[in-house]
Protein backbone atom coordinates (compact mmCIF):
# COMPACT_ATOMS: atom_id res chain seq x y z
CA UNK A 1 0.00 0.00 0.00
CA UNK A 2 1.66 3.56 -1.05
CA UNK A 3 1.97 6.08 1.22
CA UNK A 4 -0.66 9.37 0.79
CA UNK A 5 0.00 12.85 0.33
CA UNK A 6 -1.92 16.22 1.49
CA UNK A 7 -1.88 18.77 -0.45
CA UNK A 8 -2.36 22.53 1.35
CA UNK A 9 -6.36 22.51 -0.25
CA UNK A 10 -6.79 19.09 1.55
CA UNK A 11 -6.47 16.99 -1.42
CA UNK A 12 -5.44 13.42 -0.44
CA UNK A 13 -3.32 11.47 -3.22
CA UNK A 14 -0.98 8.57 -3.49
CA UNK A 15 2.90 9.81 -3.61
CA UNK A 16 3.25 7.75 -6.10
CA UNK A 17 0.76 9.61 -8.29
CA UNK A 18 2.62 13.06 -7.58
CA UNK A 19 4.10 14.77 -10.21
CA UNK A 20 7.98 14.80 -10.66
CA UNK A 21 7.99 18.45 -9.84
CA UNK A 22 5.71 18.39 -6.96
CA UNK A 23 7.42 15.19 -5.31
CA UNK A 24 10.65 17.33 -6.12
CA UNK A 25 9.29 20.02 -4.48
CA UNK A 26 7.67 18.40 -1.49
CA UNK A 27 11.09 16.85 -0.42
CA UNK A 28 12.90 20.13 -0.71
CA UNK A 29 9.77 22.13 1.20
CA UNK A 30 10.03 18.94 3.67
CA UNK A 31 13.77 19.59 3.97
CA UNK A 32 13.32 23.08 4.47
CA UNK A 33 10.66 22.83 7.29
CA UNK A 34 12.63 20.12 9.42
CA UNK A 35 15.74 22.82 9.20
CA UNK A 36 12.97 25.31 10.57
CA UNK A 37 11.07 23.37 13.22
CA UNK A 38 7.83 22.07 12.96
CA UNK A 39 5.44 22.15 15.65
CA UNK A 40 3.26 19.12 16.20
CA UNK A 41 0.41 18.67 18.53
CA UNK A 42 0.71 15.16 20.68
CA UNK A 43 -2.25 14.25 22.83
CA UNK A 44 -4.15 11.09 24.32
CA UNK A 45 -6.56 10.27 27.61
CA UNK A 46 -8.86 8.22 27.93
CA UNK A 47 -12.10 10.17 29.22
CA UNK A 48 -12.84 13.68 29.57
CA UNK A 49 -11.21 14.07 32.54
CA UNK A 50 -8.07 12.46 31.27
CA UNK A 51 -7.62 14.45 28.39
CA UNK A 52 -3.92 16.04 27.55
CA UNK A 53 -1.59 17.59 25.04
CA UNK A 54 1.16 19.44 24.24
CA UNK A 55 2.87 21.17 21.73
CA UNK A 56 6.58 20.30 20.86
CA UNK A 57 8.79 21.42 17.57
CA UNK A 58 10.97 18.67 16.16
CA UNK A 59 13.91 19.82 14.18
CA UNK A 60 16.28 17.49 11.83
CA UNK A 61 15.92 13.44 11.52
CA UNK A 62 12.64 13.82 13.96
CA UNK A 63 10.71 16.41 11.85
CA UNK A 64 11.43 14.02 8.81
CA UNK A 65 9.98 11.38 10.27
CA UNK A 66 6.97 12.97 11.42
CA UNK A 67 6.60 14.21 8.06
CA UNK A 68 7.17 10.60 6.54
CA UNK A 69 9.93 12.13 4.54
CA UNK A 70 11.64 8.38 3.37
CA UNK A 71 8.37 7.69 1.84
CA UNK A 72 8.66 10.69 -0.55
CA UNK A 73 12.40 9.73 -1.39
CA UNK A 74 11.64 6.32 -1.86
CA UNK A 75 9.45 7.15 -4.48
CA UNK A 76 11.67 9.88 -6.18
CA UNK A 77 14.49 7.18 -5.94
CA UNK A 78 12.51 4.27 -7.88
CA UNK A 79 11.37 6.95 -10.13
CA UNK A 80 15.36 7.96 -11.22
CA UNK A 81 15.56 3.81 -11.31
CA UNK A 82 13.70 3.32 -14.50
Amino acid sequence: MSATHVTRDGTEMLISEMSDSHLRNTINLWERKAAEGIEVIDGGGFDLEDIWFDTVTLYGQAALKRLNHAAYVAEMDARAAR
